[in-house]
């Protein structure tokens, strides 16, 4: 079965969507955290789990609605763009 998962960013989420070949897609990527007591996710480390546990590298697709900075915020460091 298709799964959908959002991480919370604040403005915007993150959504990864794992389909049923195990097969990966990232919607937006914005590492907005700023310390401990920060109440958004860890993006970096909470995807970094996520393709470690589905024995992944990378994901097949990764797309960007639109480049404001709470959709793409420090997108290139965790990606080789």
């Amino acid at each position: 079965m298709t799964q959908v998962t959002f991480y919370p960013l604040g403005c915007a989420d993150t959504s990864l969507i794992e389909f049923q070949d195990g097969r990966r897609m990232l919607v937006d990527y914005a590492h907005r955290r700023s310390g401990d007591n920060d109440k958004r996710c860890d993006l970096p480390a909470l995807l970094k789990v996520d393709l470690k546990s589905a024995k992944r590298s990378d994901y097949a697709v990764v797309a960007f609605t639109h480049l404001d900075a709470d959709h793409c915020f420090k997108s290139s460091e965790f990606f080789h763009l």
